[in-house]
């Protein structure tokens, strides 16, 4: 569905410089991006079109179409309806502002299918129910490992 508003072409923002990185394996920005660079370069070698800003533009799609994927996929597997959750991931597809970005080079659909890849893992290895433990008290969950993690990762480990 993305492909029919799919930008043909170099567009605003950051999208320019993100096409050229893709086409050369260079380095955008000073965080460079390299994940979505080197799928985008995947893409760019897989599908050859009329010029290489589509075809970026096309990996950035692909993106978004998997992050809602995943999305409806870990909806499902908490537990919601199938179609409940099939319909909560074409809201959000769907919504502008992830549209907008779905159809222009940028790497907010890789960050997203990141983020619900890393909410599923998460959710996975600190659910009691999904482990097969029901025998957790209050503070026995997730609340002591993130602490830890908080402390670690902006106060600095000592």
């Amino acid at each position: 569905v993305y492909a029919l508003t799919l930008c043909p072409t170099v567009y605003v923002e950051g999208s320019g410089e993100l096409i050229g990185a893709v086409s050369m394996l260079g380095t955008p920005h000073p965080t460079g991006y390299p994940l979505f660079c080197l799928f985008g370069r995947l893409v760019v070698v897989a599908l050859p079109m009329a010029n290489t800003a589509l075809e970026v533009n096309v990996a950035s799609a692909l993106t978004c179409a998997m992050a809602a994927s995943a999305l409806s996929a870990f909806l499902h597997g908490r537990g919601m309806h199938a179609w409940t959750a099939v319909g909560s991931a074409l809201v959000f597809a769907f919504s502008a502002t992830f549209w907008s970005q779905a159809v222009i080079a940028e790497v907010y659909g890789l960050s997203m299918l990141g983020a619900v890849l890393t909410l599923a893992v998460w959710t996975k290895a600190f659910d009691p129910c999904l482990n097969g433990r029901d025998d957790l008290q209050q503070g026995d969950g997730v609340e002591p490992v993130v602490g830890q993690i908080v402390e670690c990762y902006f106060l600095g480990a000592e």
